[in-house]
């Protein structure tokens, strides 16, 4: 898979810039509407935490991150969203940093299961479980 083919004539990705950034809270300018278009392999894409998504239609990979800051009530805050095209490395490099993060998430799921702290840890457990069958699915496709 070479990276970025056929953007152009992508019905998605040619509506996608290669990075951009805009501040929610205070402006109104709003990422492109085909953001929502692209699939969600993994990750969280909060507080500043990398979510990757690809395009269904050409297979380019993207990062997504919404970040939301309230000051603490001592400032104005802010609320930003980013994408930003990757290359096939990147990536890959990405999604085995968010499997690292599930890996570690599961494991502590996994303790509030075994305390007997409820259905929420069961249900956070399996969807982390589920994230990490995504995502790990992904890495061995991107290996190839």
């Amino acid at each position: 898979m070479q990276d970025h083919d056929g953007i152009k004539s992508c019905s998605i990705c040619k509506h996608l810039p290669e990075y951009q950034k805009v501040e929610l809270l205070h402006g109104t300018e709003l990422l492109p509407a085909e953001v929502g278009r692209l699939r969600i392999v993994g990750g969280a894409g909060i507080y500043g935490a990398d979510q990757i998504r690809v395009c269904q239609e050409c297979g380019t990979y993207y990062r997504f991150i919404h970040d939301h800051d309230s000051e603490a009530g001592m400032g104005e805050g802010y609320t930003d969203e980013m994408i930003g095209r990757l290359t096939v490395g990147q990536a890959l490099e990405a999604l085995r940093e968010i499997e690292r993060g599930l890996h570690a998430s599961i494991a502590w799921w996994a303790g509030e299961v075994a305390k007997g702290s409820g259905a929420h840890a069961e249900r956070f457990l399996a969807e982390k479980k589920m994230e990490l069958e995504q995502v790990s699915a992904e890495i061995v496709k991107l290996s190839l």
